[in-house]
């Protein structure tokens, strides 16, 4: 019997110990490498959103790191790569590579460690406004040569801005463009949803779209499962992402934090953890709130203590957004 119980700690062991666990970043960069009459390079200096994306990179640590609004050169985005998420020298990350349908004036971008995941493909799903990008990348498992892996899809998206109803007409569209194209992309796989949607409440169109698809197999869920009214709402105020600014000096938005505009959706097959990766609970977080500045700076009274003062810093120096994050498990190594 004692030897029984022991064989069976010992294959408990081994079970746990050959999870690994995948970070997911999402992260609006407010205006990349693209200097506009609002957005200077006194106010938007690269070099210094250079060191913020380094200083919230190296805290986080994620293993995949999507973006928004970066500008459309691919030396901006090498210079990206090298200087901010690869900073000091590093070769932890790789860049997905860069194709694009719509103008390139603000793209999206993914990195990865390519020590744990290796890029498969990509493609775009739509290009109203802006494209819509579809990265399909596969675990560094130890059963890679027997095609034994997990695979995840991140659709990455940035929504149309702006609170009229020709605005939130475009949002619909682009939503439903590329639940179409997930359709004919496959409804069963470990889909991960990210971006700036942009949406100010959860019964906008764009957002039931994604979360109450006439196909059930292709819907999204709310990792923590807020839906409402989250416009300058103070009962939301642990989930906004933006801004983190309530004054500007001309390129961040104003106002405070009081809009969730920052999402990273999920699968059902992510959700339950049908095909080798599950989602960690509890693990998704709007990275540097604290739920105690509603139409505040992130950086005034009361202090805020969720993430170390450098951080905090490098989150409202680089963006008027906070990066939302959440966490997968692997079951194969």
């Amino acid at each position: 019997m004692n030897k029984l119980l022991l064989c069976a700690i010992l294959i408990a062991s081994l079970n746990l110990f050959s999870q690994d666990t995948l970070t997911f970043m999402q992260y609006n960069l407010l205006n990349y490498g693209n200097y506009t009459d609002y957005c200077t390079s006194i106010n938007n200096n690269i070099e210094e959103k250079d060191q913020y994306i380094s200083t919230i990179v190296q805290y986080l640590q994620p293993d995949v790191f999507t973006v928004n609004e970066v500008a459309g050169s691919e030396a901006i985005h090498q210079h990206l790569l090298d200087q901010a998420v690869n900073a000091g020298g590093s070769d932890k990350y790789k860049m997905a590579n860069f194709i694009h349908v719509a103008s390139p004036y603000l793209v999206n971008l993914l990195f990865y460690d390519h020590h744990k995941l290796t890029l498969h493909s990509h493609v775009i799903a739509q290009s109203l406004i802006r494209d819509v990008d579809v990265y399909k990348l596969y675990y560094n498992s130890n059963d890679l040569e027997s095609g034994d892996t997990a695979f995840v899809v991140c659709v990455v998206a940035h929504l149309k801005a702006g609170n009229n109803s020709a605005d939130a007409d475009k949002r619909n569209t682009m939503a439903q463009n590329t639940m179409t194209f997930l359709e004919n992309y496959g409804d069963d796989e470990n889909y991960l949803l990210s971006g700036d949607f942009n949406v100010y409440t959860s019964s906008e169109e764009a957002y039931q779209i994604f979360t109450q698809y006439s196909n059930s197999s292709l819907r999204f869920s709310d990792p923590i499962d807020k839906p409402g009214a989250w416009n300058n709402n103070s009962a939301f105020a642990s989930y906004h992402t933006q801004s983190t600014h309530s004054t500007s000096s001309g390129c961040p938005s104003t106002g405070g934090m009081d809009d969730r505009f920052d999402f990273i959706l999920m699968s059902n097959n992510l959700k339950f953890g049908v095909k080798h990766l599950t989602y960690v609970p509890s693990s998704y977080h709007a990275v540097g709130q604290d739920g105690l500045h509603f139409n505040k700076d992130i950086t005034a009274s009361p202090t805020n203590t969720s993430v170390p003062p450098d951080v905090l810093t490098a989150l409202y120096g680089n963006s008027d957004h906070l990066p939302v994050t959440l966490k997968l498990t692997v079951d194969k190594t």
